[in-house]
């Protein structure tokens, strides 16, 4: 089985380049696409737990509304929703869910290419699951330095079988 990884899909994450993305990915979502595949919403909270806190002393965000809400016009309901406090997205029970759907390729998609993104994409790897990349699906808020550079990473980590043209996505939805 297939599955598609949403990654911080939320006002506090939300810049033009971060709502084109964002939209892209809910709208192959909302026409149906979602029905042969398993989707997973991963939302960051800053919460008292969180290495952000602990590490980097940083209390200004994302530790209630408005930049833990999601974005406008996005709606999340129907999808399994998990909520990470650091760069990894991975916990026991997203590793169960895997197991108990015998989920063995992703397409990852949101933000933060270079962190976030980046960090999933070589944990599944680790896993043995096959991830996949499409660069119109994920975005930095930083803009297209923060992209390319963890595009450039994600190619190497990964190799040019890891990434997918948007185009392809849609025949990847359907391919058993």
């Amino acid at each position: 089985m297939k599955g598609i990884i949403v990654i911080d899909p939320q006002k506090g994450f939300e810049n033009p380049g971060t709502l084109k993305t964002f939209y892209r990915i809910f709208d192959i979502l909302r026409n149906g696409y979602s029905k042969y595949l398993k989707v997973y919403i991963f939302l960051f909270l800053n919460d008292e737990k969180s290495p952000f806190r602990r590490n980097m002393e940083w209390w200004n965000a994302f530790h209630g509304s408005p930049d833990t809400d999601v974005i406008q016009n996005i709606d999340i309901n129907g999808y399994k929703t998990y909520y990470h406090n650091r760069y990894s997205i991975i916990n026991d029970d997203f590793l169960n869910e895997i197991e108990k759907y015998n989920i063995n390729e992703f397409l990852i998609t949101g933000v933060e290419t270079d962190a976030s993104v980046l960090l999933a994409a070589m944990e599944l790897f680790d896993l043995g699951i096959h991830v996949l990349i499409c660069p119109d699906l994920v975005y930095s808020i930083y803009g297209d330095k923060g992209q390319d550079a963890g595009l450039f990473i994600i190619r190497k980590v990964l190799g040019d079988s890891g990434f997918i043209g948007y185009g392809d996505v849609f025949k990847w939805l359907y391919e058993k």
